[in-house]
């Protein structure tokens, strides 16, 4: 356990908040959202680390870290009154499989295509945990709003 909270830990923890922040910047998002933004790709970032560490698979990483982000996303844009696209997106950069994308294409293009298939699979995974991970969260938060709406009109036709 003790091997887990390393240097190398914080800095690509650091590096995930930042990551996440930049694009944030990049999208013109309001300087507002800019910190916690930070936070949900750190912390989105740690989840997914943490379950890699803990021999999970790199799907089920992305699939949880992207919950989370999604969840910490729909709670900060109605707390915030921002659309939950701006934490999302940024949010899960820091898992987007952009060196696995990278190391499938350099393989295909040097011809080892046992390698290439590997690299392919290992990214479709994570991008298929991610768009997962959203979709679950986004129904899931559109359920809810839609009930609340249906119980606050009821309410609201009892009084009159």
């Amino acid at each position: 356990m003790t091997d887990f909270f390393t240097f190398e830990l914080l800095i690509r923890f650091s590096t995930a908040a930042i990551a996440s922040a930049a694009f944030a910047i990049i999208f013109k998002t309001n300087k507002r959202h800019l910190a916690y933004i930070a936070i949900c790709g750190a912390l989105a970032y740690f989840i997914y680390y943490s379950v890699i560490y803990f021999k999970g698979s790199e799907f089920l990483a992305a699939l949880i870290s992207t919950i989370f982000a999604a969840v910490f996303a729909e709670t900060c844009a109605r707390i915030l009154h921002a659309p939950a696209t701006i934490y999302i997106i940024t949010g899960v950069i820091p898992i987007f499989p952009g060196g696995n994308l990278y190391y499938t294409m350099s393989n295909f293009l040097e011809g080892d295509y046992e390698e290439t298939f590997s690299q392919l699979l290992t990214t479709l995974s994570v991008g298929i945990g991610i768009a997962g991970g959203v979709v679950m969260v986004s129904v899931l938060f559109g359920i809810a709003y839609d009930i609340n709406a249906k119980i606050k009109k009821m309410m609201n036709s009892k009084t009159e």
